[in-house]
């Protein structure tokens, strides 16, 4: 993931805790879970209402 995003490994890290704690789950696989089970909203309006 770092080599395509060209970002540092930190930057990385520190991004998926930022999702993991927008969402209000534990992990990356619960994140993937919740987007996954979504249907027609927006992934946007999700994190703003958190």
């Amino acid at each position: 993931m770092q080599l395509i995003l060209s970002k540092e490994e930190t930057t990385i890290k520190s991004q998926r805790q930022n999702i993991i704690r927008k969402l209000g789950v534990s992990s990356m696989r619960e994140a993937v879970e919740k987007f996954q089970h979504l249907e027609y909203e927006s992934p946007r309006k999700i994190l703003q209402s958190r």
